[in-house]
Order: C-alpha cells, then sequence, then structure tokens
C-alpha cells in the first residue's frame, strides 16, 4: 500500500495509527467484553426505535486535506468524527447521508439500524432525499 501512496496520505495513515491506543491481552479482552455489552445496549434500544440519526461529526466539516496536518488535528479530527467510528466499532449497520450545507460546507447525517437491519437504513436514507430533494456535490478542493 505505501509503494502507491502519496506522501500526504502516507502521513494520514502514521497520524491515525499513533492516536490508536496499543492494547495488551487483557485490555483488549476487556474491549471485545465491553462491546458485546454496548451492543446489548443498542439492540434494546432499536427494540423500540427502529432508526437513530446522529451527527458525522461533533462539530463543523474540516477544511479540505486537514488529514494530513499534523498528529493534532488528526487527534482533533477523531474526537469530531466519533459518531462515525462509534458505530463502525460495533459492527451496526449506519449510511452517512448529505443534508445540504452549513457556513459554506457540506452537511450531513449518520442513519444507523440494528445489527443486520441495513435496509433500513437505506430505506431511510432514500425518504431523507425523497423530502430534502438532491443534494448537489461540492467541486473537490
Amino acid at each position: 500500500m505505501n509503494a502507491l501512496a502519496s506522501e500526504g496520505f502516507r502521513r494520514s495513515f502514521a497520524d491515525t495509527a499513533a492516536c490508536l491506543p496499543s492494547l495488551d491481552l487483557q485490555a483488549y479482552q476487556d474491549a471485545w467484553r465491553r462491546r458485546h455489552a454496548i451492543l446489548r445496549a443498542w439492540s434494546l434500544f432499536f427494540a423500540d426505535s427502529p432508526i437513530l440519526l446522529t451527527p458525522i461529526s461533533a462539530q463543523p466539516t474540516f477544511a479540505a486535506r486537514s488529514d494530513m496536518c499534523g498528529l493534532e488535528t488528526m487527534r482533533d479530527m477523531l474526537r469530531a468524527y466519533a459518531p462515525l467510528s462509534a458505530v463502525a466499532g460495533a459492527g451496526l449497520p449506519a449510511i452517512s447521508a448529505p443534508v445540504g450545507m452549513a457556513a459554506g460546507a457540506p452537511a450531513g447525517v449518520q442513519i444507523v439500524a440494528d445489527a443486520f437491519a441495513d435496509a433500513r437504513c437505506l430505506e431511510a436514507a432514500a425518504a431523507l432525499e425523497r423530502r430534502l430533494g438532491p443534494v448537489r456535490p461540492i467541486a473537490p478542493a
């Protein structure tokens, strides 16, 4: 991978890896137990609610190429995008959908469903698009 990647990608990848915790066997086992407890709680939540709508990020959209600006910026980005990584880490189906612009930058939501309910995410995204209309993509920076 590194042979084909740009310098910016390699830096972004290395900074992301540097932000991740290093776990010994006990911490790894504890994390898996915690993950299963979290999945059980989500399952109970989804018994009453078919979907969950979350923000994509805990802050406005980062500027283009922010992921190549060093370790501290990467830490900020990973914290801001916690709604995405938390759902992905749980293994729940989700889809990110554009909802328009905020402060001149694209804005979106994450639609999450219970395990194996992928179709609910797709149906909710389609309903959102019907309600909002198509969202025009922005020109890449």
